[in-house]
């Protein structure tokens, strides 16, 4: 297909925009381009949807159509002749061309009324007795504005009930299970394949009884979904209108997959499986609150241990420390902030998607294996700052009772440095002097290795990196001479920055 091809006419794009059935939520992108560019060639459509909307491209127009009647002018006229003079010729309200002959339509969904000349009139099927189309497409439109009219009698309103069905659902405080809008929905579909036979057929009076049964039996249960709102809406983590629309903006790629999980679910709540996807600020932060709620518990006995480990009651090597639940204590953008009670200081940063997926059961109660979840998670985590990288590094000080010190940490160069103990003196004086030696490693390798083994203090897994991993090794001296160098190359690092 031609990039040139003219896709809507702008009589057609015109006829599309003045009518109501593009502002629904399928079409709202079709209705945007027409109002920019009313002379829509195939290269200004999304090629995701040309082929869908070449396929629907007469339907359209005839959905259109349908929602147009005849209406009176200000004389009273259905169509007015303006004279011979055509200063006082009228701009058609599709093509905006002066003419003599105007037909006046107005629009039975939102009460649109326009000015239509001759020429433009034939958008319009049957609304024109001179409108030049096919026999078989004027007597069919013909006979549906007939009955259009007939039905708009008996039922004022049938029309816009009919296609804002769906609408009653959408606008719903909370997003409901399926089940509770079943037949609802049903009805929806039945109320539209009635309305098609009563435009379509001229013996329509039963189709028209039944369709006032219908939205009857609509009513009702509209009074009963309602109820069940009611009922439901102060659920913990129902999915509520304002936040299915926070997703549908800010997540579009997953909206769809989550409206179906919630919607499947007993109650229209958010489950474990659907959690893992919403980042929606307001379910984040009480997913927060419930899960903080709920390890406080769960903590009471590792907490315990912990203390007695602490103050030297128990042996650190008896206590598991793994299976501590962590605090969250933050979430931003999609993101959680958590700190553990057994290491001070030190707060971790990952993505809420990874953080439900791992320790998510805890709050939806789920049964699953949920082995070296922790350890997972601190192993997927950042930690985000560097008060907290040299908290971790201050651990291994605790961990060897002092006989390794964390010295220095240089963020820049991506290095730490520990002093270990050699030996230790008492001089004539009884004053005791330590010997040392330092060694230098890799400050990023360090965490994302010794994170975990840190988390869980375990000392003969920490002794075996820091023997095998040194990247440099300094005496006393050496060390000095080597910090002095550093500051200097950090200085003129830093004026290179500044200048």
């Amino acid at each position: 297909m031609s990039s040139n091809l003219i896709f809507f006419t702008k009589k057609q794009s015109n006829k599309l925009l003045y009518s109501e059935h593009l502002k629904n939520k399928d079409f709202q992108w079709l209705y945007d381009l027409l109002e920019k560019d009313n002379h829509l060639t195939t290269a200004r459509i999304p090629a995701s949807k040309l082929t869908m909307l070449s396929e629907m491209h007469d339907t359209l127009l005839n959905k259109s159509m349908d929602e147009w009647i005849q209406h009176k002018s200000p004389n009273g006229q259905h169509i007015e002749d303006r004279g011979e003079d055509e200063g006082k010729w009228m701009h058609c309200s599709l093509c905006n061309k002066k003419n003599r002959y105007i037909y006046y339509i107005k629009n039975t969904v939102n009460s649109v009324t326009l000015n239509v000349g001759s020429d433009c009139i034939t958008e319009f099927g049957s609304l024109a007795a001179g409108a030049q189309s096919g026999k078989r497409m004027l007597q069919n439109n013909a006979l549906r504005a007939r009955n259009l009219q007939k039905l708009l009698t008996v039922i004022p309103g049938a029309r816009k009930r009919i296609s804002d069905w769906s609408k009653f659902v959408s606008d719903l405080a909370i997003i409901p299970p399926f089940t509770v809008t079943k037949e609802y929905d049903e009805l929806g579909n039945d109320a539209e394949l009635l309305y098609e036979k009563i435009l379509n057929n001229n013996k329509n009076d039963d189709y028209i009884r039944n369709l006032q049964l219908l939205f009857n039996s609509a009513d009702s249960l509209q009074t009963d979904i309602l109820e069940y709102i009611n009922k439901n809406k102060h659920r913990k983590f129902i999915l509520t209108k304002e936040q299915a629309h926070w997703i549908r903006t800010n997540q579009t790629e997953h909206y769809t997959q989550i409206l179906e999980l919630v919607r499947k679910s007993e109650y229209g709540l958010i489950s474990l499986q659907s959690a893992k996807l919403i980042r929606d600020p307001h379910f984040l932060n009480t997913f927060m609150i419930v899960y903080n709620t709920k390890i406080m518990q769960l903590n009471d006995d590792i907490w315990h241990k912990q203390e007695l480990a602490r103050n030297k009651y128990i042996s650190s090597g008896n206590v598991q420390f793994e299976n501590e639940f962590p605090e969250i204590t933050d979430t931003t953008n999609g993101t959680f902030t958590y700190k553990f009670r057994s290491l001070t200081n030190i707060v971790f940063k990952i993505s809420s998607t990874k953080f439900i997926s791992l320790l998510g059961f805890i709050v939806f109660n789920s049964t699953i294996n949920h082995n070296n979840s922790i350890l997972r998670l601190i192993m997927d985590s950042s930690i985000p700052d560097v008060q907290s990288s040299e908290a971790m590094f201050y651990q291994i000080q605790l961990i060897f009772d002092g006989k390794i010190i964390f010295n220095e940490f240089q963020p820049a160069f991506q290095y730490v440095d520990f002093a270990f103990l050699v030996k230790s003196s008492l001089d004539t004086s009884g004053v005791k002097h330590y010997t040392h030696i330092y060694k230098r490693y890799n400050s990023n390798d360090f965490i994302s290795k010794m994170s975990t083994v840190i988390f869980r203090k375990n000392k003969d897994a920490l002794k075996k990196y820091l023997d095998a991993e040194c990247l440099n090794t300094y005496s006393e001296s050496e060390y000095n001479s080597a910090r002095e160098f550093d500051r200097d190359l950090d200085i003129a690092r830093r004026n290179t920055f500044t200048s």
